[in-house]
């Protein structure tokens, strides 16, 4: 018999998240750069970056430990609006 874990306290959600947006040409391969708050008793936090337009997600990544509090998604479309969740 397989057992769920058990964990006593969910993690809040990340406060003051940033995110940085550039590109490495003008309309060309897009970057965004996106960091938060530590959260106590985080294990990891994931990212997911989608389309606005189509709400197909483009990217999506999990940096693990407490203290890795920053990713960056690159090579996304240039001139295209994102949503990060």
């Amino acid at each position: 018999m397989s057992t769920s874990p058990v964990y006593a306290v969910t993690p809040s959600v990340p406060a003051n998240i940033v995110i940085k947006a550039g590109t490495t040409q003008a309309y060309g391969s897009g970057t965004l750069e996106i960091s938060w708050d530590t959260v106590s008793g985080a294990l990891a936090y994931g990212v997911r970056v989608k389309k606005q337009v189509d709400g197909i997600t483009a990217a999506s990544g999990t940096v693990d430990g407490e203290q890795n509090t920053k990713i960056t998604f690159d090579t996304l479309e240039g001139g295209t609006t994102y949503i990060v969740q």
